[in-house]
């Protein structure tokens, strides 16, 4: 189990992530599996098989699991069934983090290619990006202040402002209002 992740609505349940690219919704009294999400396997999506889950994120209001992997993508699940909803290839490299704003119908999603990504949830398509140059060594380069030069962005979502707080390596801290 690599993340967990739980709200309101699921109070006695937490989702789990896991090393084998899957995750499973846990009842907490009883510890035992109640469902179990996983992307389609073969194929194209072949490389699926070997993914491992790195960040979950629960919809606040709707019945929606956001998954990020190792490979890149963000399956986005409907809890009320297993069946994969979509999958975004996200990333060019692991997934770091994924979340869904608190307000707005927005999924942001970071990862170790240097990037910060925001969502539409609703339309499955990219809103806005901000991103990390990469220098010929592979480390990231500030080309504008400020620019983050972190390779692998984490970020935090207030629930009462709706601010988002990006940060990394270095440990500067950049809040968008």
């Amino acid at each position: 189990m690599v993340s967990l992740t739980s709200n309101g609505a699921f109070a006695d349940s937490l989702f789990c992530g896991h090393l084998l690219g899957n995750a499973s919704l846990i009842d907490v009294e009883t510890l035992r599996t109640v469902r179990s999400f996983s992307p389609p396997r073969g194929g194209a999506q072949s490389e699926w098989s070997r993914d491992a889950v790195h960040s979950l994120a629960l919809h606040p209001s709707q019945p929606l699991l956001a998954v990020g992997t190792r490979y890149g993508f963000v399956h986005l699940f409907d809890v009320r069934d297993p069946a994969c909803c979509v999958s975004i290839r996200a990333h060019s490299d692991s997934v770091a983090q994924v979340a869904f704003h608190p307000w707005f119908s927005t999924l942001l999603s970071s990862g170790y290619d240097g990037a910060l990504r925001v969502w539409c949830d609703r339309e499955r398509s990219l809103v806005r990006q901000y991103t990390v140059p990469m220098g010929a060594r592979g480390e990231a380069q500030n080309i504008d202040a400020p620019v983050f030069n972190e390779s692998a962005l984490r970020f935090a979502v207030s629930s009462s402002t709706g601010n988002l707080v990006v940060g990394g390596a270095t440990g500067a801290l950049h809040c968008f209002v």
